[in-house]
Parts: C-alpha cells; structure tokens; sequence
C-alpha cells in the first residue's frame, strides 16, 4: 500500500492492506531459524524499491488500528483495527497485527499505548531493535482481538498468536490477512499467495447516496 491510502468494500468496511510499498522477504513463516512455525506465523521483510534496499522502511496502517500493547526489551508491538475489516481470506473480522524491530519501540520514543493510527499513517518503519541480523520487520498477522480478560495469556507476555482454544487472536498467514493492492513483492516466495482486491472505493460507500432526497430526484431526472 501507499501513503494515506484507503480502501472500502461495498458494505463500507475498511480491506485491510499489506503495510509495506516494496518488499524482499529475508526468512519465511515456514522456516526455523529464528521463527517457529509451530507456534506461529511469522515473515521477516526487508523494505524494497525499484533502487534496491530502504532502511527503516515506513509501514502504513493497513486499517484504523489502536495500539494495545508494547515491550521495549523484545522491541514489538501489537495493534488491533478499531472494527472488524475485510480480511484477505474473506473473513470479516478484528485484525491483530504485531510488529518487531522498530529502533524506536527499544528506544522508548514508539507511541503509546492508545493511539490510534488511520488507515494509511505511519505505524511502524523496519528497523535493527531487538534480537536481529539486520534492518527489517518482523510481522504477524491474526483475526479478532488480542488477549482477552478471558484469555490465559492476559497481562502476561505471552503476547504470539496460539492455536489454542482460548487465545484470540487465531493465527494467520500474512497472505491470507492482508491484500497486497499498490505493494510490490520483488522477492516472495511462490508459496505465499497474495492477491489483490477487486473493486472497492477510497472512501466510505455503500448505500449513502439514497438517504438524500435531491440525490434520488437527480437519478430521477437523468432516467427519463
């Protein structure tokens, strides 16, 4: 995705975008070396353009997020959408993502817990925090809220996405949660199958236009 940019479906929900303009993946979510696809899903990318690499590389909201919570020592951060989105999978739910490596999360000038991001606003950039061989993003992606009251991992820094009964957000490939509209992939894997959304609108949609009566009188005319 791009700066600023948004994206509606027609009953108006946001579709959730891949953050990044320009991507090279540097480790899989199936790979083990310092991911474990047991547990999780997890995809390392560095940011790209048509130049080559881009240093702490800024990632967009893909959707309204809030974020909910943050840990300097492991350098992450998680953010849930304000409401429930269009998914890539087609789900229509929460988005949860969670971001590592942005020098400033370890450096403690990341934002606080509570803000908000809109859709298209720098959330993140790629960056060298944390445990990590070089500049990228760390990203996992899941649907419905994270860590309930009701969770087991509530309050605690069990803070990935299991596959347990009781901890939402339920995992997802990156693949299957965001849309890669205006992204351009110059290395992923052929196994990871991204798509685009069809159709769409930048702005709010849906069934606006009749709840205005000039509006209908004007159809009216252009009818005859």
């Amino acid at each position: 995705m791009r700066a600023n940019q948004k994206l509606y479906d027609s009953n108006n929900k946001q579709v959730a975008l891949f953050p990044l303009s320009g991507f090279h993946i540097s480790q899989r979510d199936d790979e083990t070396y310092s991911h474990n696809p047991n547990v999780y899903y997890a995809t390392d990318y560095l940011g790209w353009d048509s130049s080559g690499r881009v240093y702490r590389a800024p990632c967009y909201a893909p959707v309204d997020i809030k974020l909910i919570w943050k840990n300097a020592t492991e350098c992450c951060a998680v953010w849930e959408s304000l409401e429930k989105v269009h998914l890539a999978n087609g789900m229509i739910d929460y988005l949860t993502i969670l971001v590592y490596h942005d020098n400033d999360i370890q450096d403690g000038t990341y934002y606080s817990v509570g803000t908000i991001k809109r859709m298209g606003e720098i959330f993140n950039r790629t960056g060298t925090g944390g445990q990590v061989t070089g500049d990228h993003v760390h990203l996992e992606t899941g649907y419905g809220r994270y860590a309930t009251s009701s969770s087991s991992a509530y309050g605690t820094a069990e803070y990935k996405f299991h596959i347990t009964d009781w901890t939402k957000p339920k995992r997802l490939h990156n693949y299957n949660a965001l849309f890669i509209n205006d992204t351009s992939p110059y290395q992923s894997p052929g196994n990871y199958n991204w798509i685009s959304f069809s159709g769409g609108s930048p702005s709010p949609g849906g069934n606006r236009k009749h709840r205005f009566k000039w509006v209908l009188y004007a159809n009216k005319l252009r009818d005859k």
